[in-house]
């Protein structure tokens, strides 16, 4: 395989790495161990991610952002605590506002 890189990953980071380096001009492949179909095909398992403001960037600037914008809902608010299940929230905690950065959402 004659590449220039090659990204081992085909997760979330691995094609987004993958498609701004070939739109840089690089020879890029993308390997998994799973098939793209078996990925495709695997039903919602309950999962979802947080992007950073900063991630959200990174995927406007390669084009992929206005294909998922839609789907996207912002994060005014994060408040992070140590608790266990069952027995309710820790007394201490940290919490943080979309005020405080004055950039619009935290993330998505």
């Amino acid at each position: 395989m004659d590449q220039d890189v090659i990204i081992v990953g085909g997760g979330l980071n691995g094609p987004a790495l993958g498609l701004a380096l070939a739109q840089g001009g690089l020879s890029v492949t993308v390997v998994d161990a799973r098939p793209a179909l078996a990925r495709g095909e695997v039903g919602f398992d309950g999962r979802a991610y947080a992007l950073a403001i900063a991630s959200k960037r990174l995927l406007a600037g390669i084009g992929v952002w206005s294909g998922i914008a839609d789907l996207a809902q912002p994060i005014h608010r994060i408040v992070a605590s140590d608790g266990h299940q069952g027995q309710g929230a820790a007394p201490f905690f940290l919490s943080f506002g979309a005020d405080e950065i004055e950039e619009g959402p935290m993330g998505f």
